[in-house]
């Protein structure tokens, strides 16, 4: 950008010009960052007749009249570390005792005594002032005043018929900016120059930074600057608590942290993407089978976009944080899910684990030998071993071997192949390695989308969801086991346990499948009255919310409770434990014939 520099310097120190200078560029190229860190510093650097000259910046953004910016052009000339309107009356008051100017909108004019001033007008594009007043405005400040002005805007964005017909009379030399991003980048980094520790983080890590700003096509400097500073507040966070896990995953924090900015301030992303974008952020595997997959109309979907656009030649792990994620989109930052995370993610570091994130996620970096050893060692010790606490992710890993093998890269046929990974699954379920808070069905987002057609992959993805129904049944069967013996020893936790529909708990669960309705029976007599009363509104409110396979499942267990207590209470007297008793039988009637 130094031609420009020239331009200005040359323009500024030359005596009588009566033009003014427009600088014009896409929105968040950095036209703004220039004449911050770079211009201003240049004009005021400048002297004339003695005086340095006095860069002044006003943003045309919002401003309807004329009057606001003549009002905003005196408060930076002589209060520009002091932006507070209310002065405006006191620096009136002021000029005109000093100067005997009785007409405040003058008073500008009267500045022409001071031969130092350059004023930047920046997003003209954006001002509602029609552009022939304020460009009329600006050219009598500089055919009456002599003033320098500098405009800023993206011409592309004025829609304006006069526009080019004034621009002719004010404007006398346009440039079209094209920033140096490398030298801009360095300036936001030495911008941080007050923390030091993230300073030189970042300095370490320029090109990185270059390279996905560059890649992410969009040359938007203002989202670079609020990706940074976001990654500022984590690093301080990581910085501050864990110096080995900045070490280790710095860099791939950073990476992410740049991607999901990018893309998620990409010009109006639709919908669809958005929400590939979430799946994306959210799974602790980031590429898996997804890097094989299109949209149906032929598009790669945000897992391959990431890949061909970012990662195509970097040899770094690709994390990805819900956390992170979160904090750029809604702005907060939840230290305690990301310590989580964190120690999730450390304890979660084995050789096993990391032979499977290599195979999913960065398989195209390892040398012949090093992507043997991971597949062969992610077949037989973990697939072929069942080591796997999700059952989806056999589906995953699955897709990713069919297509070694259709490109020649595994010496094993898909038929091999397929019973190595139902002998595991069937493995992984027997073991009891699958866990039921590990069904996370949305591994499957992309796959089942854009399923492909394969019978292999449909002898695995219908077992898969068979053994998730199991570990599902068994986890059900389990927890409403613990959860029986509480009704009669702590009724409330009881009540807590099916009223709930967080994952721990039973609430849309058919908990009461697996109530033996003897021992239910018995257990309800010997409540106090005060407790079958609790009961009663207990299964009143949880079948306020229907769930139609939950609640036919569990129509068998209270139609024979039912039973059992009309029986029970069937000739004894006529008091307050038979009218309890009675209006729990009611209820339950009334919820089994609401069950079709």
């Amino acid at each position: 950008m130094k031609d420009l520099l020239t331009i200005l310097e040359e323009y500024t120190n030359e005596p009588n010009t009566e033009y003014a200078v427009l600088i014009t560029g896409e929105w968040g190229c950095g036209k703004t960052f220039f004449w911050k860190n770079d211009i201003s510093t240049l004009i005021s650097g400048l002297i004339i007749d003695g005086n340095y000259f006095r860069p002044i910046y006003i943003s045309l953004y919002g401003y309807d009249n004329v009057n606001d910016i003549i009002d905003q052009i005196v408060i930076q000339y002589y209060t520009q570390r002091v932006r507070k309107y209310s002065l405006i009356s006191a620096i009136r008051n002021l000029l005109q005792k000093k100067l005997h100017i009785e007409n405040f909108k003058d008073i500008v004019h009267s500045l022409v005594r001071f031969k130092n001033i350059v004023i930047c007008f920046d997003d003209l594009e954006r001002t509602s002032i029609p552009k022939k007043d304020i460009l009329g405005y600006i050219n009598s400040l500089i055919e009456h005043n002599n003033f320098k002005v500098i405009i800023i805007c993206d011409e592309t964005k004025i829609e304006d018929d006069g526009y080019n017909k004034f621009k002719e009379k004010t404007i006398g030399i346009t440039y079209k900016f094209s920033p140096d991003y490398f030298n801009i980048i360095s300036s936001i980094i030495d911008s941080y120059k007050d923390s030091k520790e993230f300073h030189d983080y970042l300095s370490e890590k320029r090109d990185i930074i270059y390279n996905i700003f560059k890649r992410s096509e969009q040359n938007n400097i203002r989202v670079l600057k609020h990706a940074l500073f976001n990654f500022w507040k984590i690093f301080n966070y990581l910085f501050a608590i864990n110096h080995n896990f900045l070490h280790n995953y710095g860099t791939e924090i950073l990476i992410f942290t740049l991607i999901i900015s990018f893309e998620i301030k990409a010009k109006n992303p639709k919908p669809e993407k958005l929400r590939e974008i979430e799946a994306y952020a959210k799974d602790d595997y980031p590429l898996l089978s997804q890097m094989m997959f299109e949209r149906k109309d032929g598009t790669k979907i945000f897992n391959q976009e990431v890949l061909d656009k970012y990662y195509y030649d970097m040899e770094t792990y690709m994390y990805t944080s819900k956390t992170i994620y979160k904090y750029i989109n809604y702005g907060y930052f939840d230290s305690r899910e990301f310590i989580t995370d964190i120690l999730k993610k450390e304890h979660s570091e084995n050789p096993e684990l990391n032979s499977i994130r290599n195979v999913l996620g960065r398989f195209w970096t390892m040398s012949d030998k090093e992507f043997n050893k991971n597949t062969s060692n992610v077949l037989d010790n973990i697939i072929g071993k069942g080591k796997i606490e999700n059952i989806f992710l056999f589906n995953k890993l699955f897709l990713h071997y069919l297509y070694f093998i259709d490109k020649e890269l595994l010496a094993i046929s898909k038929d091999e192949l397929t019973e190595l990974f139902k002998n595991g699954m069937e493995l992984a379920y027997s073991n009891n390695n699958l866990q039921y808070n590990k069904l996370d069905e949305s591994e499957l987002y992309f796959i089942d989308k854009n399923k492909p057609y394969d019978t292999h992959y449909q002898e695995i993805d219908t077992l898969s969801k068979h053994i998730k129904d199991r570990v599902k049944n068994d986890w059900i069967k389990d927890k409403s086991t613990q959860c029986f013996e509480l009704l009669d020893l702590d009724i409330n936790k009881f009540i807590e346990q099916i009223n709930s529909d967080e994952l721990d708990y039973l609430l849309s669960k058919p908990c009461f499948k697996y109530f033996n309705p003897e021992k239910l029976f018995k257990k309800i007599v010997n409540l106090s009255n005060k407790d079958i009363i609790t009961f009663r509104n207990a299964i009143e409110n949880r079948y306020k919310t229907n769930f139609d396979e939950r609640d036919k499942e569990e129509k068998i267990t209270f139609t024979n409770l039912k039973e059992k207590l009309e029986l029970y209470i069937k000739g004894r007297p006529k008091n307050l434990s038979t009218f309890i008793f009675n209006e729990l039988i009611i209820t339950l009637e009334r919820i089994c014939n609401n069950i079709t």
